[in-house]
């Protein structure tokens, strides 16, 4: 019986999380694309003092496994978090400016994080299966790592006060989180992402050039 039950609840994890069925009707106004995007991040950590992100194992839709937040270190990240399959029409708007992230500013890391109750981790085969049959990109696959853990406290940890919608962290070459934004992105959101991200992305540069160049001084 309890086997039983278990894939009952796995069936109903992965129709509620693949098809959207988990969203109330009454979230559906957030995503209306008339919206007018807010291009300024609702919140500016000073440097230092923002939250790291995340400790948690988690792997991308191609297998690749990852352990945060180490794995994020090294270079600047745009973290896209999404509780729901609906959120996914929002975080699209984000996407679509990828190019425009690639040209103007290739060091920075884009990964969309789906995140979802730890107990649904028992379907997680089932819920990857899933997003693969949606996703054939294999670009878009390493971008996409699905979290499964107790989101109450995540959101809390990274300072995430709804999870009714997404939220966009702009996180440092340390994983600490910098500034957040919330809602569909457009020109000027993306303008803002860029500005803050540059001394993110010179910083690293310097980080990554002062080594080599202690190194040519002793030899």
């Amino acid at each position: 019986m309890g086997r039983r039950m278990m894939l009952i609840a796995g069936s109903l994890a992965v129709l509620a999380i693949t098809t959207g069925l988990a969203v109330r009707s009454d979230v559906l106004g957030s995503h209306d694309a008339g919206a007018k995007p807010d291009s300024k991040p609702v919140d500016v950590y000073e440097r230092g003092e923002g939250p790291i992100f995340w400790e948690i194992d988690a792997d991308d839709l191609n297998g690749d496994v990852y352990s945060f937040p180490g794995d994020l270190e090294g270079r600047p990240t745009l973290a896209l978090v999404a509780f729901r399959q609906l959120h996914q029409i929002e975080v699209n708007t984000w996407l679509e400016y990828l190019g425009r992230f690639e040209a103007a500013a290739p060091e920075l890391r884009v990964v969309e994080f789906p995140t979802v109750a730890g107990v649904w981790k028992l379907a997680k085969g089932w819920i990857d299966d899933g997003m693969r049959s949606g996703i054939k990109s294999r670009d878009a696959r390493a971008r996409t790592i699905t979290l499964f853990t107790n989101v109450g406290r995540f959101r809390r940890h990274l300072g995430i006060d709804s999870r009714e919608r997404p939220t966009y962290l702009l996180l440092d070459k340390d994983a600490r989180v910098v500034a957040r934004w919330v809602g569909p992105a457009d020109d000027e959101t993306i303008s803002s992402v860029l500005e803050m991200a540059r001394p993110l992305i010179k910083e690293m540069g310097a980080s990554d050039t002062e080594p080599e160049a202690a190194r040519a001084a002793s030899d």
